[in-house]
């Protein structure tokens, strides 16, 4: 299973190259309406809050004016292969602004969570513990 990470101290963010890969194969993105906050693209699986007002309905990944992407589900959108082709794809002009993104590959079988989100992540296999 591959999934993509940040290796910075900051925000998983995208670059506009990254995101218009991402529209040549086929995720859909649409813009919120700034008055209702409505999607003008319903399909779409990133709505794009540029120069809008603020969104708060996270039931899709939302793109951020400074091009970091936030998600109820994370584990969705690391692991969307779309994604990940794009990142391997275009290597570190995929990343956004103070991002390093890249592409871990783990087996399949492994229960495994993201630590660090927010600073420099990490795959870390699930475990056990007791208190």
């Amino acid at each position: 299973m591959k999934i993509a990470i940040n290796r910075k101290d900051n925000d998983f963010s995208l670059s506009e190259e990254a995101v218009e890969e991402l529209v040549k194969v086929g995720f859909k993105i649409s813009l919120t309406e700034s008055s209702t906050g409505n999607y003008v693209n319903p399909e779409a699986e990133i709505i794009d809050r540029k120069n809008k007002l603020n969104h708060f309905n996270y039931d899709r990944f939302i793109l951020n004016d400074d091009r970091s992407v936030q998600d109820d589900n994370i584990w969705d959108l690391r692991t969307n292969l779309q994604l990940i082709s794009v990142i391997e794809k275009l290597g570190p002009n995929a990343s956004g602004h103070q991002s390093e993104l890249k592409v871990v590959e783990i087996p399949d079988d492994v229960k495994w969570g993201i630590v660090g989100i927010g600073h420099a992540e990490y795959i870390e296999e699930e475990h056990r513990i007791w208190h």
